[in-house]
């Protein structure tokens, strides 16, 4: 059997047939978006707070993020939730809508001497979030970001870090 010849013109369509379908693959992944989740309930946005599906806590964080007003009671509730998860997840929300109220940052503070330390991350990330309010939590910050690495888990030691920057430089 003879060696078969593949000729330039041949070369340059497989070439141009492989570049449009990356193209047409990369156009299709990039623009290609979820569906919106269904409006979410209580019940839902904590049965998301538990899931370990980032999609669902992700949709929770979205839904809790455009609800007027913030259910801020709710989630000070949820601070003290058994699941580690949900005190993650409901602090991050917290985070994220940042109230000015005094009962949110005393919240804050207790959370910030959970046991998990995604939960203590979270806490830090919020009280900076807060800003000026969240000063009584100062002392905790600060000597939490002047710890060694190895004795406190780097995330928390530098969202302190960042936090105690937050809550000094805010007007």
């Amino acid at each position: 059997m003879e060696p078969r010849t593949v000729r330039p013109w041949q070369l340059a369509l497989a070439t141009l047939g492989a570049l449009a379908l990356a193209l047409v693959l990369a156009f299709n992944t990039s623009t290609h978006h979820p569906p919106a989740p269904p409006s979410l309930d209580r019940d839902g946005v904590l049965l998301a707070f538990a899931s370990p599906d980032p999609d669902e806590v992700r949709a929770a964080l979205a839904h809790i993020r455009e609800v007027k007003p913030p259910p801020v009671d709710w989630l000070l509730s949820l601070l003290r939730h058994e699941n580690r998860g949900v005190r993650e997840w409901s602090t991050h929300a917290m985070g994220d809508i940042a109230p000015q109220r005094k009962d949110v940052v005393d919240a804050l503070v207790v959370s910030f001497q959970d046991d998990d330390d995604y939960v203590r991350w979270k806490a830090a990330r919020a009280l900076g979030n807060i800003g000026p309010l969240a000063a009584v939590a100062l002392p905790m910050l600060e000597r939490t970001a002047n710890t060694e690495p190895d004795q406190e888990v780097e995330v928390v030691r530098a969202t302190a870090i960042k936090a105690v920057g937050q809550i000094k430089s805010s007007p």
